[in-house]
């Protein structure tokens, strides 16, 4: 009973002065949410130059890229290559160093649009968010065009991917691919950039977290998420002029 009798007296201290001591968050209580790591918190995104051309080759190869060499060497030169490296080079103590290139989009801009030609992560990096990296890089060099892609019907992880950055099915090409299969043709039209985001963007934050929607507002956690009749649509004017 004594230890419990100075829990309460604990309690009761430390709420009067938490109530003489002025509030500096508006009456939110709740404590700033913790950071979350992004894949741009541990990739590299920049253009490819000529001297990355050997690298470049290196991780089409690894990720099964059936273009020539001449072939990437010629889009690097030209300017269409956007890369993706990893921080560090190496994931964790013990474990071998990365690649220098896990990463590789090819993509150009015409009249306007963004055709992305082809996509490629290196399979020591797959499934940590670089493709999706590359991609959006890819489409900022026109950030107010449309970007195109093809992806094989079958490559139901690629879809999901360009379905999370926005891009939507359009149509399919049939047989378009050697073997015969499909190809699915998907297009993304850039979305409007609230001022919030802009905002949020120029202080520094990553893309990932300037989309980030705005924490509930005090009343909103009240509320919930139960509709109230005046919050419900009108068919009509709830006031009308000749007195009805």
């Amino acid at each position: 009973r004594a230890v419990a009798r100075r829990r309460i007296d604990r309690a009761i201290t430390g709420a009067a002065t938490d109530a003489q001591s002025p509030s500096t968050n508006d009456g939110d209580d709740d404590p700033p949410p913790a950071r979350v790591a992004t894949p741009a918190d541990f990739f590299d995104v920049r253009a490819a130059t000529d001297a990355d051309a050997a690298d470049l080759i290196a991780c089409a190869r690894a990720a099964g890229v059936e273009w020539s060499d001449a072939q990437i060497a010629e889009e690097v030169h030209k300017g269409n290559v956007v890369l993706a490296t990893r921080k560090g080079r190496g994931r964790t103590s013990g474990e071998p160093p990365s690649p220098p290139v896990v990463g590789v989009c090819c993509a150009w801009v015409v009249a306007g649009e963004v055709q992305i030609l082809e996509v490629a992560t290196h399979p020591s990096a797959r499934r940590e968010g670089v493709g999706g990296l590359v991609v959006r890089a890819a489409c900022d060099r026109c950030p107010t065009g449309d970007a195109f892609l093809e992806v094989r019907a079958s490559n139901a992880s690629a879809s999901g991917l360009y379905a999370k950055l926005g891009f939507v099915e359009e149509g399919r090409r049939r047989g378009y691919y050697d073997d015969g299969e499909d190809a699915v043709c998907m297009r993304m039209t850039p979305r409007v950039v609230s001022a919030r985001e802009l905002t949020r963007l120029a202080a520094g934050l990553t893309r990932e977290e300037a989309r980030r929607p705005a924490p509930e507002t005090p009343e909103e956690k009240q509320r919930g998420t139960t509709m109230h009749p005046q919050d419900y649509p009108r068919d009509r004017p709830a006031f009308r002029r000749d007195g009805g």
